[in-house]
């Protein structure tokens, strides 16, 4: 498939040609088909190409925006190739972050030593809350750049998942879906989202008091994966969309980066996460990304 014939599909009658189109001109990330694509946005009745075509949306606009900047400082300092400079700027903004995360460690030591009462005190809520910014600052660099697409279990993805999250301890926890499928995607990226929606529902069931168990329901169909956390926790306050945007927590101790990271996650992979207040009380927290990774 080329620029044109994606173009054109995107005008097509049939779901799966309209499916490979937005697929496609997402992964071109060529800015000039933008217009097309929002044309299409507009038309569509399907839900999941809406969701795909967003996502290709965002990813196009999210590059353009990049490049831009980076192309605007690269044109005052350097020569770089675009890989080149990309490169570089990671390298620099890893070598950052790292001297910022180094002082930060250096503060605790000498705040340990200071303060009295370090462990209860203000000044380590604070300083705890800036690592964890500086993590979230890390994570949403990175998000961006994976891309490492493979085949997987997942059950087996499940089980691993919910083993590395520490809210889910004691927490009920039930599986319900294909077993006999085989999944393909960016696990690193994936595990991320599943994390992030598993530690969520598992605090807020955990905050409701709830027995209910959390449950977690997988499949596929022709053209997507899809995996939804369904709680019966405390639910979010505001709308739900607005939960995704950066900062944006009502939660003591988060830094409302997780939902963020989370979207730039499965945007990564032309994917979609999405949180809908659920029919009996809680949330449904959900992804779908291409079947074909």
């Amino acid at each position: 498939m080329d620029k044109q014939t994606a173009l054109e599909g995107l005008e097509t009658d049939e779901p799966k040609v309209r499916t490979q189109a937005v697929r496609y001109l997402g992964t071109l990330g060529d800015r000039t088909t933008l217009p097309a694509l929002h044309t299409a946005l507009k038309k569509e009745r399907v839900a999941f190409l809406r969701r795909l075509i967003r996502a290709s949306i965002d990813r196009i606009e999210t590059g353009a925006k990049r490049e831009g900047a980076e192309a605007s400082e690269a044109s005052k300092t350097t020569d770089f190739s675009d890989g080149e400079y990309q490169k570089a700027v990671r390298v620099v903004t890893g070598i950052v972050l790292h001297e910022i995360s180094s002082k930060i460690g250096l503060l605790k030591y000498s705040a340990q030593r200071e303060v009295s009462n370090y462990e209860t005190s203000q000044s380590k809520s604070n300083l705890d809350r800036l690592s964890a910014v500086i993590d979230g600052i890390e994570a949403l660099r990175d998000v961006s750049a994976s891309n490492d697409a493979q085949p997987f279990a997942p059950r087996i993805f499940l089980r691993e998942a919910i083993s590395e999250v520490s809210a889910c301890e004691n927490v009920s926890i039930h599986l319900n879906g294909q077993n006999d499928i085989e999944m393909f995607g960016d696990t690193k990226l994936l595990s991320i989202v599943l994390q992030n929606g598993l530690k969520n529902a598992c605090e807020a069931t955990k905050l409701a008091n709830s027995d209910e168990p959390i449950v977690i329901f997988w499949g596929q169909s022709d053209i997507e994966n899809y995996i939804s956390i369904l709680d019966h926790g405390v639910g979010i306050v505001g709308p739900s969309e607005a939960a995704f945007e950066i900062g944006k927590t009502n939660k003591k101790g988060h830094t409302g980066f997780g939902l963020a990271i989370a979207r730039m996650a499965m945007t990564t992979i032309l994917g979609t996460v999405d949180l809908y207040p659920a029919k009996l009380g809680g949330m449904r927290f959900e992804m779908r990304w291409p079947r074909d990774g």
